[in-house]
């Protein structure tokens, strides 16, 4: 197997297991990989293996090695990967309505990201409270969104750090479930 690491977006989540995070998704990397024959017909690479939970128009960094699956061909398996967040505000709009985070659709995240624009992230990550200034969100709702978060943050923070002290994503995850 050949090592590969490369950045791009989430398209589709093709199956996870939330019990024992594993998953298939298709990637559509940022720069050209070093075997396109690997890219299925709409440029996509498919990452297969143990990882956190990860939403569509979600930015990861993955790690891996290529492998050829029987049926399905040219796939990376991971060794680790990780969610970038997106800075534009645009990027947090499909970030936000993912389904990463209960409780927000499209609508939702839309009024929240034209409401704060580029600081939403912060205003989740440091004043949640903050959400009750955009019309048209009970506090029942914030509750909701601040503890699905929070959640997924704690997710991801455990991930990197884990990953951070040599453990790889595979290791992590069953550390986690």
């Amino acid at each position: 197997m050949e090592a590969v690491r490369l950045q791009g977006v989430v398209r589709s989540v093709i199956y996870y297991n939330d019990e024992n995070g594993y998953g298939i998704v298709a990637v559509s990397p940022d720069r050209p990989v070093d075997l396109w024959d690997a890219l299925d017909e709409d440029g996509l690479v498919t990452i297969v293996g143990l990882m956190p939970p990860i939403g569509v128009d979600e930015q990861v960094q993955v790690s891996g090695q290529w492998s050829n699956h029987p049926v399905y061909g040219r796939q990376v398996k991971v060794e680790s990967i990780q969610s970038l967040r997106p800075a534009t505000s645009d990027g947090i709009r499909n970030y936000l309505a993912s389904g990463l985070i209960k409780g927000g659709g499209r609508k939702l995240a839309g009024r929240i990201v034209d409401y704060f624009g580029e600081e939403t992230l912060e205003i989740l990550d440091h004043h949640p409270e903050r959400l009750e200034e955009v019309d048209g969100i009970s506090s029942k709702k914030i509750k909701q969104i601040t503890r699905s978060w929070r959640e997924h943050n704690d997710i991801k923070n455990v991930m990197l750090f884990l990953q951070g002290h040599g453990i790889s994503t595979n290791l992590a995850i069953k550390v986690y479930t």
